[in-house]
């Protein structure tokens, strides 16, 4: 055999070995570069993830913050408020009589004042009677009030359950009673969190609901013990209230994408927890109130006191 020739075989068959590493050198740098990819994307998913979280751990931070902050105010408001001779809670029917009596009301002078002021304006109106005025002071409210004036008779002042949103002062032979039914007419959201069964009502006005939704899950009870299983059995509990969040989500989007457009605030009130998970997805004016856990089935009671004033003549 020609040993040019075989050598020649020989170094073909080398480079074709040499071909076939090179080849399979690439396809393993291709893999590689495919896992870095792969990985590359992957940490830029968890990270964009982590940012989502941490945004939404803020958003639940603040809207807690907000809502412990407005409960303590609630409470030194009612605290006040009890302090006071003579104050008392409205419920619809009772409002609705009053209105008719106040409606009734005329004299032959414009004597008769009515005013509707918010919080700043009742610090801006110099005019009020001095019981009122004095009353006021003492109450603070952050809602506003609603003032009826007959001179050498009485004062009432109405703490609405909704801010008042515009100042209006009047003096006539009648009682300007538009801001009162205003309130009353106010469409709004309620939502009653609690662990384990929550309440989502749509309110048109003070007349019912038109519609109303309990989301009910199982939620663990406190834990009175302590040590590991405490942990543990709060870490079970924390599961489930963040199951419970979900499903209130779940069952409180199609009802905001009904009715939204039509409501004016949303009146949170019931587990912090909750509050926090729950109220970004409101996207409305959010009104925190410490309301009772109402009887789903008693809706006249939640109306009362979602609808309910504070009174006080003096």
């Amino acid at each position: 055999m020609d040993l040019f020739g075989k050598r020649k075989e020989e170094q073909i068959r080398e480079l074709q070995s040499r071909t076939i590493q090179l080849e399979k050198d690439k396809a393993d740098l291709i893999e590689t570069l495919q896992k870095r990819d792969e990985k590359i994307k992957r940490l830029s998913r968890d990270f964009q993830e982590a940012q989502v979280r941490c945004k939404e751990a803020e958003s639940r931070i603040a809207a807690r913050e907000r809502f412990n902050q407005a409960g303590q105010d609630t409470e030194s408001q009612e605290m006040a408020a009890a302090s006071v001779q003579g104050g008392r809670v409205l419920g619809i029917r009772e409002i609705q009589l009053l209105a008719e009596r106040l409606d009734e009301m005329r004299l032959s002078r414009a004597d008769l004042l009515s005013a509707s002021l918010t919080e700043e304006g009742l610090a801006d109106f110099a005019d009020l009677p001095p019981p009122a005025q004095k009353l006021l002071s003492r109450v603070r409210p952050k809602r506003g009030a609603i003032l009826f004036h007959c001179p050498h008779l009485f004062s009432l002042v109405l703490i609405p359950p909704f801010p008042v949103t515009r100042d209006q002062v009047s003096s006539g032979q009648g009682f300007n009673l538009k801001p009162l039914r205003e309130i009353l007419d106010t469409p709004v959201l309620m939502l009653s969190l609690h662990a384990g069964e929550s309440v989502i009502g749509v309110s048109l006005s003070w007349q019912g609901f038109e519609a109303l939704e309990v989301v009910k899950s199982q939620v663990m009870g406190r834990h009175s013990k302590g040590g590991w299983s405490q942990r543990r059995f709060e870490r079970l509990r924390e599961e489930d209230v963040k199951n419970h969040a979900s499903e209130v989500l779940e069952a409180l989007r199609p009802v905001l994408q009904r009715y939204r457009p039509l409501l004016r605030l949303a009146v949170v009130s019931g587990d912090s927890i909750l509050v926090g998970m729950v109220e970004p997805e409101v996207q409305l004016p959010i009104l925190q109130r410490r309301m009772e856990q109402h009887d789903y089935k008693k809706k006249a009671e939640m109306l009362d006191e979602l609808y309910g004033f504070l009174s006080y003549i003096v």
